[in-house]
């Protein structure tokens, strides 16, 4: 079974991601990351694989450019799925 790659994001980098997907991500990362965890879960319960895949908000930010992209939740999942698979930026 495939495994579902999930963006971790790092407290750190959580404001940055913020000013990057702006309303895409909870106002706080104590709420993201309540959020992240329960899908995780949920997607773990479900029977597949989940892999957490760290990102970066500078190697983010050079993917939407590469490609036009605008910030968003659907272009974070693509940028992960990328990654996983090996792309670097």
């Amino acid at each position: 079974m495939e495994p579902i790659y999930l963006p971790f994001i790092s407290p750190r980098d959580y404001d940055t991601f913020r000013r990057i997907l702006h309303s895409d991500l909870p106002n706080t990362y104590d709420e993201w990351f309540t959020l992240h965890t329960k899908e995780r879960a949920d997607r773990g319960r479900a029977g597949g694989p989940v892999r957490e895949i760290k990102v970066n908000p500078n190697e983010f930010s050079r993917f939407l450019s590469a490609r036009g992209l605008t910030g968003n939740r659907n272009a974070l999942t693509e940028f992960v799925l990328e990654k996983a698979g090996g792309k670097s930026y």
